[in-house]
């Protein structure tokens, strides 16, 4: 399988694992919503962020981002900052998913702000690293930093139902 078919398919097992109907809680309220996985790949692609938009909490969304990237407080001599991507990964997801703020011309009627998906950053967000399913079709390997796991390639193993 070459490069970018393995990419899809990995990026296509990661949707099938994160967009399921969710139940999150914010102030100890229950709310049922399907997370987002973001179609656009940062860097590398093989650490995972939630994406957090605080008018649409607890709803998030995934992204791709570049391993070698650190988050706040995490100790990695050099390494780029998320805080200098965060703008840009959240026009990502505007640009994918919509903004829920902004009014549509062509639908002057529309009652704003939209409903998730549709990105709502008008408040700001939050943003933390999470672990890749461990169900889908991919090697993982410990993140160099942090306590989570990252993507170790792109190949698919045929251990694991796809073809090397």
């Amino acid at each position: 399988m070459n490069h970018e078919a393995s990419h899809e398919a990995v990026h296509a097992a990661l949707k099938a694992a994160i967009e399921v109907e969710t139940t999150g809680y914010l102030w100890g309220q229950p709310s049922t919503f399907v997370p987002r996985v973001c179609s656009k790949v940062f860097g590398d692609g093989r650490a995972l962020l939630l994406l957090v938009p605080l008018n649409t909490r607890p709803a998030y969304y995934v992204v791709r981002i570049d391993s070698a990237w650190r988050l706040g407080g995490e100790e990695a001599d050099d390494a780029p900052d998320l805080w200098d991507f965060i703008e840009d990964i959240e026009l990502a997801a505007m640009d994918e998913f919509g903004d829920a703020c902004e009014a549509d011309e062509d639908e002057p009627d529309e009652e704003l702000p939209r409903d998730w998906p549709a990105y709502n950053g008008e408040s700001g967000c939050s943003w933390a690293r999470t672990d890749w399913p461990t169900s889908i079709p991919a090697e993982l390997d410990p993140h160099p930093f942090a306590r989570c796991n990252v993507l170790s390639d792109f190949r698919i193993p045929a251990a694991k139902g796809g073809a090397a």
